[in-house]
C-alpha cells in the first residue's frame, strides 16, 4: 500500500500552511475542481453549439418545418433516454466501481452494446418514417434524418461520458470544441445553399458528433484489451433496468410535450414550445455538466462515508443550484421583452413570451432534480425511486398535460411540465429521506 503523504517536518526549513496541508491530505479536491472547470468548459462549448443551431433554424425555417424538427427531436430524446440508461449512465457508476482500472476496455464493451441497440432502433425509426411519408412528408423526412444521425450522436455521447470515467475532461472539452467548429461550418453551408428542410439540423449534429468522436477516441487510445460484452451487458442491465423503464416514463413526463402539442394543436405551437425552451437550456445544460464528474465522485464518497455525506451534499447542492438557476431565470424574464423579438420571427415571438415564465420555473425545479437529488438517488443505487417518480410524472402528463395543451397550447404545456417536475422532485426527496432513516 502506498503510504499517505505527510507534510514535511518543521525542521525542513519552511512552514507548511493550513491550505497546503489541506491540499496534501486531500489531493482529490484539486483534481475534482479541475475536472469541474473542464466539464463546465466542455458543456459550455456543446451547449452553445446546440443553442446556436436551434436558434438559427428557428429563425430560418418556416414554423411548420421547425415544428416537424421539434417533434422528431422529441422522439430522438426518447431514444436517447433509453440508450443513456443502458449504455451511457452505467459508465459513471458501474464503470467507476467495477472497471476503474480498465476504463478503455469497459468502453469498448459498451460500444458493442451501442452498435446492437442502434441497429434495432434504426429499423423502428425507418418503419415510422415510412408510415408518416404519405400524410406528413416533412415530419417523415425529419424522423428519417434523426434515425440515421442518432448512431453518431449517441456514440459520441458514450465516449464523452467515458472521458470523465478516465478523468480526461480535457479530452471531452477538445471533442466539444471540434463539435462547435463543425457546427459553425454546417450552419454556414445550410444558410448559403438554403438547406432548410427539417432533417438538416440532424445532419449537422451528426457531422459535429463524428468530429468530436474522432478527437475523443484519439485521446482515449489505450493498450487495454476489450472487455467481453457479456459481463458489461449484465452489469449495465443490473444497474440500468429500472432506469431504462423510467427513461420512457421520463420522456412522457418531461419530453413528450412537443409530440403531444403536435398531435393536439399542430407543428406551429410545438415550434413555439421548443423556442421558449431554448432560452433556458444554456443554464440547464451548464448545470447538468457538473453531473459528469460529480456522479462518480459522489458515488465513491457515499461508499466511503455513508449517508452523512449524502445529507450534506443534498443540502448544499439544493441551495447552490437553486440560487444559480433562479438568478438566470430572473435575468431571462427581465430581458425577454427585448430578447425574444430579436431572436425569433414575429409569428413565434408572441407564443414564446406566453410560455417563457412557466419554462423558467421548470428550469429551477429540473436543475435541482437532475443535478442534486437524482445524483444522490443514483449514488445509493435506489433507481427504483426514479422509476416511481417518473411513472407519477407520466400519469400527470397524460392527464393534466394533455388537457392543458388542448386549452392553452404551448403555455399550458410549459405550466403542466413545471408542475409535474415539482411532484417528481418531492418523490425523489422523500426517497432520500427514507435512505437516511434506514441508515439511522
Amino acid at each position: 500500500m502506498t503510504p499517505a503523504l505527510k507534510p514535511p517536518p518543521a525542521a525542513s526549513g519552511f512552514r507548511v500552511t493550513r491550505w497546503a496541508q489541506h491540499r496534501i491530505s486531500n489531493p482529490f479536491q484539486a483534481t475534482w475542481k479541475r475536472l469541474t472547470l473542464l466539464s463546465l468548459l466542455d458543456q459550455g462549448l456543446l451547449s452553445s453549439s446546440n443553442f446556436v443551431i436551434g436558434i438559427c433554424f428557428a429563425r430560418w425555417m418556416t414554423a411548420p418545418a421547425y415544428g416537424s424538427f421539434t417533434i422528431s427531436f422529441s422522439v430522438f430524446m426518447l431514444v436517447t433516454g433509453i440508450h443513456n440508461a443502458l449504455v451511457v449512465d452505467p459508465v459513471a457508476v458501474v464503470g467507476a466501481k467495477d472497471f476503474g482500472g480498465k476504463a478503455f476496455a469497459y468502453l469498448r464493451g459498451a460500444e458493442r452494446i451501442h452498435f446492437a441497440a442502434c441497429a434495432a432502433l434504426s429499423l423502428l425509426g425507418l418503419a415510422l418514417s415510412a408510415v408518416l411519408m404519405n400524410q406528413h412528408r416533412e415530419l417523415a423526412q425529419a424522423v428519417a434524418a434523426m434515425d440515421v444521425a442518432s448512431f453518431a450522436i449517441l456514440l459520441a455521447s458514450l465516449w464523452r461520458r467515458g472521458c470523465y470515467l478516465r478523468d480526461d475532461a480535457a479530452g471531452a472539452a477538445m471533442g466539444s470544441a471540434a463539435y462547435l467548429a463543425t457546427g459553425m461550418v454546417g450552419l454556414f453551408a445550410a444558410r448559403h445553399w438554403a438547406w432548410l428542410s427539417p432533417g438538416v439540423p440532424f445532419a449537422i449534429m451528426a457531422a459535429c458528433s463524428t468530429m468530436a468522436l474522432l478527437v475523443m477516441r484519439w485521446r482515449g487510445s489505450s493498450g487495454d484489451t476489450q472487455a467481453a460484452m457479456g459481463p458489461v451487458l449484465r452489469r449495465n442491465w443490473q444497474y440500468g433496468r429500472w432506469l431504462a423503464l423510467s427513461a420512457a416514463l421520463v420522456w412522457m413526463a418531461e419530453l413528450a410535450y412537443p409530440v403531444l402539442i403536435g398531435m393536439r394543436r399542430g407543428p406551429e405551437p410545438a415550434a413555439a414550445f421548443r423556442a421558449a425552451e431554448l432560452l433556458v437550456m444554456p443554464m440547464y445544460q451548464s448545470l447538468s455538466a457538473v453531473v459528469l464528474p460529480l456522479q462518480p465522485w459522489v458515488s465513491r464518497r457515499v461508499g466511503l462515508e455513508g449517508p452523512g455525506f449524502l445529507r450534506a451534499f443534498v443540502a448544499k447542492g439544493v441551495l447552490l443550484v437553486g440560487t444559480l438557476s433562479t438568478l438566470y431565470a430572473v435575468v431571462v424574464s427581465i430581458a425577454a421583452a427585448t430578447l425574444v423579438p430579436w431572436l425569433y420571427p414575429s409569428g413565434l415571438a408572441g407564443p414564446v413570451m406566453a410560455a417563457l415564465f412557466p419554462m423558467c420555473v421548470w428550469l429551477i425545479l429540473r436543475s435541482v432534480h437532475d443535478v442534486v437529488i437524482s445524483t444522490g438517488v443514483r449514488a445509493v443505487e435506489r433507481t427504483r425511486i426514479v422509476f416511481i417518480a417518473s411513472m407519477v410524472g407520466a400519469v400527470l402528463t397524460l392527464s393534466g398535460g394533455v388537457a392543458a395543451i388542448s386549452l392553452w397550447g404551448a403555455p399550458g404545456a410549459a405550466t403542466a411540465r413545471a408542475l409535474g417536475t415539482l411532484v417528481q422532485l418531492i418523490i425523489l426527496y422523500w426517497g432520500l429521506r427514507q435512505v437516511h432513516k434506514e441508515a439511522a
